[in-house]
């Protein structure tokens, strides 16, 4: 697959595609994680609330604010602040993608492993916020975003009961 065919993808084939593949990098991460015992911080402060509420934070409201603050803040104002410099390696996007994918994931210090895993998920989802933002608009990326990332979310909450 190349960049001119993904361009030409529907968006519904991408929100598959980007979801599949942040459910198989939490996959990764849980069966490392339950095969080394490994336990994050989070997960134990999680434990002593309401099922119910852990499931509304980190199902719906995680994805909404953190696409907002990682994807659509840090790649807009990137894009912005970059837009007026001439960039010669991958266009105005490159910086601000990789510095949304980075912030994405120091944003979940809970492990080395689980930082690398964010990291790549934030990548996924930046570079699909470009992706989307470019053919439908902001808002429709951003509700993109948001999905993939409620997708991820919602695997990982059920993998970890």
């Amino acid at each position: 697959m190349n960049v001119k065919s993904i361009r030409k993808t529907p968006s519904s084939n991408l929100f598959f595609i980007a979801s599949v593949l942040v459910v198989l990098i939490n996959a990764f991460f849980v069966l490392i994680s339950h095969l080394s015992g490994l336990v994050y911080a989070q997960e134990n402060s999680l434990m002593q609330q309401q099922l119910y509420v852990v499931f509304f934070k980190v199902v719906f409201i995680a994805p909404i604010v953190e696409t907002l603050l990682f994807q659509f803040t840090i790649i807009e104002l990137g894009a912005y602040a970059f837009g007026k410099l001439p960039m010669r390696v991958g266009g105005m996007y490159t910086i601000p993608v990789l510095s949304s994918s980075l912030a994405f994931s120091l944003s979940h210090p809970f492990s080395l492993l689980y930082v690398i895993c964010t990291f790549l998920i934030g990548l996924i989802l930046a570079l699909s916020y470009v992706l989307i933002s470019a053919r439908e608009g902001k808002s429709i990326a951003c509700m993109f975003c948001i999905g993939v990332h409620l997708v991820s979310n919602a695997f990982s909450f059920f993998m970890n009961l």
